[in-house]
């Protein structure tokens, strides 16, 4: 009978097996979107389905005590790993097909800024630091906002983590400041830079900032960015130059006017 080591990596589908079935998927023009959700479930079922296995059986041996303790470490923190990967592929999704119907609910609320940015930009500190990675933080003044905190928390670690990964070591800064009603953000860094060829589709679906294979993701965090700003009534743009780094800039109300948007939950 044949066995596996339980406390290896689940082997998941790649990024490019991914994207290549979504972009066959997009040119096939498919009438339901159910199909398409059938599809992507078809591809994470084998993963998701070790996944839940793998919990089960380390329940088991902890209460064997039959093993190290540093096993079961080592054997949930992979799990941690494949799960949380899978479980923001399926989130990304998600928002690409409501945002396609343009059906992303917003939840707006009132929320420090800075407060907010600090939680954030502290969920990146380790990442940061383990790649040497210089980062400066700042904000001109305290600014209370009308925003859905959720999704601008979103778009804000998708900037960052895509500062991080293309900048190549390179110093990253996130600069705020406001004026006549609105809020700027910049999010820039002094990496190797965006090709012009690059940055006219770089908001697009299934874009990478990078067209190497060593970039992980399949290019929807920009795009999911950009919409999720457009439904807060603001716009995002970048300023690049091979060579000189990538900087974007987010420009967007303090108090948009959700209440027309249909996507706007009170």
């Amino acid at each position: 009978m044949h066995s596996s080591n339980p406390f290896l990596p689940v082997e998941l589908p790649s990024d490019s097996q991914i994207e290549s079935m979504l972009e066959k998927v997009h040119q096939a023009n498919l009438e339901s979107r159910r199909e398409f959700i059938a599809t992507i479930a078809h591809e994470l079922k084998t993963p998701l389905t070790a996944l839940t296995l793998r919990h089960e059986l380390a329940e088991k041996k902890l209460k064997a005590k039959d093993q190290e303790n540093y096993e079961f470490l080592l054997f949930l923190e992979n799990s941690k790993k494949d799960w949380g990967r899978l479980s923001r592929l399926v989130e990304e999704l998600v928002d690409v097909l409501n945002l396609a119907d343009r059906d992303l609910p917003l939840f707006p609320e009132f929320f420090d800024l800075e407060e907010e940015l600090e939680i954030v930009l502290g969920n990146f500190q380790k990442e940061f630091q383990l790649r040497n990675i210089p980062f400066t933080f700042s904000l001109n003044a305290p600014v209370l906002v009308y925003w859905d905190k959720s999704r601008m928390r979103q778009v804000f670690a998708h900037l960052l983590s895509n500062a991080s990964t293309h900048c190549a070591g390179a110093p990253v800064t996130c600069q705020v400041d406001c004026g006549g009603g609105n809020v700027f953000i910049e999010i820039a860094d002094r990496g190797p830079g965006i090709t012009k060829k690059k940055q006219e589709k770089i908001f697009e679906c299934f874009e990478r900032g990078s067209g190497t294979s060593q970039v992980r993701g399949l290019g929807f965090g920009l795009y999911i960015s950009r919409e999720i700003l457009s439904l807060h009534d603001g716009k995002i743009g970048l300023q690049s130059e091979t060579g000189h780094g990538s900087n974007f800039k987010l420009t967007l109300p303090v108090r948009p006017s959700f209440e027309e948007k249909s996507s706007y939950k009170p």
